[in-house]
């Protein structure tokens, strides 16, 4: 399954976003500044709020040296329609026998999903999504970004994830792409970042978009 993810405004007060399957919008989401403080994210069917992801962008201390990273980086609650707490989706570190590496961490209805950030140049800005030691899921996102409209190609192995990919990729874009309070008409950006780690880059499988 293969679902574009786009971002469709970028403003001062609001970003909007659509998900498209089979030239369908299945889901819209949108960011408004001014419902209340922190930083509130609502994901849409049919127009009709049905999650909401709420948090603020604060960076927790780490503590490197301890063998367990118990504090969570950029924390978002995950609410349903009834404003009951689902999950919870956070920055955290996974440590290898020399070192440390960044991944985010997304508990949803008590499974736990691993989502790590690949980046290999102008080959492409990736998020590879695992339950457990599978993967499920891709993210793909364009290095060229227009107007500050962030584009991305979802590929999901199978139809049951695609809801917790989708919020994910909201996650995602709000932290790590957010364009908070910029305008940027007839703008074109080119990103290209390299991830160098070497247990990192055997997160990315390139034969996993093959699969969905």
């Amino acid at each position: 399954m293969v679902v574009d993810f786009i971002q469709t405004k970028s403003c001062f007060n609001e970003n909007t976003y659509e998900y498209i399957h089979n030239n369908n919008v299945i889901y819209t989401a949108y960011f408004d500044r001014r419902l209340k403080e922190g930083l509130t994210f609502i994901l849409q069917r049919n127009g009709q709020d049905i999650i909401t992801l709420s948090g603020k962008n604060v960076k927790l201390f780490h503590n490197l040296f301890k063998s367990e990273i118990n504090s969570k980086n950029n924390l978002y609650h995950v609410y349903d329609i009834n404003e009951q707490n689902i999950g919870e989706i956070y920055g955290s570190y996974e440590k290898t026998e020399s070192f440390y590496y960044k991944c985010k961490v997304f508990n949803f209805k008590n499974i736990v999903y691993k989502c790590y950030r690949v980046c290999l140049g102008k080959k492409g800005d990736f998020v590879c999504i695992y339950e457990g030691g599978n993967q499920i899921a891709l993210i793909d996102k364009e290095i060229v970004v227009h107007n500050n409209n962030d584009k991305y190609k979802l590929y999901i192995l199978d139809e049951k994830y695609l809801f917790v990919t989708a919020i994910f990729a909201l996650y995602y874009d709000c932290i790590t792409h957010g364009n908070y309070g910029n305008n940027a008409y007839n703008s074109k950006k080119t990103s290209i970042f390299v991830t160098t780690g070497k247990k990192l880059k055997e997160k990315y499988d390139p034969q996993f978009k093959d699969l969905c």
